[in-house]
């Protein structure tokens, strides 16, 4: 890879080339110097002068930096989810559906967690950090046991299901007797969990199917 820093006239022009025709970029400055140092592996790149404040602003996939920050990329090959954008100019790292400017500040969820940037599942529990905040700001990111998931199905008489819940959350109960007509689930019931302690207030919550055979199959929805 070949780097230019060119000055002149109050103007510095960066050019950053590279093998990637998708991550070739071309900065400006003005009224500003600036200069690179390598050490070995390593790569500076700095400007002083900076024309207005640090800012961004997003088009599509592509994401602009004010001023000068941000315009160079270093390590062209760093590409956490493959998706031909290097992740210095990729707004999602690892694809999970959440900026990463959204999991650096933790505000997808209620309260404020920070997740991973360049971890699509930061709590390795199987649902990724985008689905785990798309429910309603629903589970916690940072714990693997908090998902939305049924946890026990018990036969006395009825049948007893149980699942992870929220605390003022609705869920619907869904079953269906056949998996190969999944689209006809029906809802059986629907529950308000309550109890759990802050700042999640994570809990169980359960509902009774009478009469089901036992074939039945269940699924839980958080509620609209």
């Amino acid at each position: 890879m070949t780097r230019h820093l060119l000055f002149g006239l109050g103007l510095v022009s960066l050019l950053a080339f590279t093998s990637h025709a998708e991550i070739e970029q071309e900065c400006f400055v003005i009224d500003s110097s600036g200069t690179r140092a390598t050490l070995g592996s390593l790569v500076n790149v700095s400007a002083s002068g900076q024309s207005g404040s640090v800012n961004t602003s997003q088009g599509g996939l592509i994401t602009h930096y004010g001023g000068f920050l941000g315009c160079v990329t270093l390590l062209p090959n760093l590409d956490t989810d493959s998706d031909g954008l290097a992740d210095e100019i990729d707004p999602d790292n690892d694809n999970d559906g959440l900026t990463d400017l959204t999991e650096v500040g933790g505000n997808a969820f209620m309260p404020n967690t920070v997740t991973d940037i360049n971890n699509a599942d930061s709590d390795g529990d199987g649902a990724s950090d985008g689905d785990e905040a798309m429910a309603m700001t629903m589970t916690n990111p940072q714990d693997v046991n908090a998902l939305l998931q049924i946890l026990d199905i018990a036969r006395a008489g009825s049948i007893t299901v149980e699942w992870f819940a929220r605390d003022g959350k609705s869920y619907n109960l869904l079953a269906v007797d056949d998996l190969n007509a999944f689209g006809s689930a029906v809802v059986i019931s629907n529950v308000t969990a309550v109890g759990g302690s802050a700042p999640w207030f994570e809990t169980t919550a359960t509902a009774d199917d009478t009469n089901a055979p036992s074939n039945r199959s269940y699924f839980i929805q958080l509620a609209p």
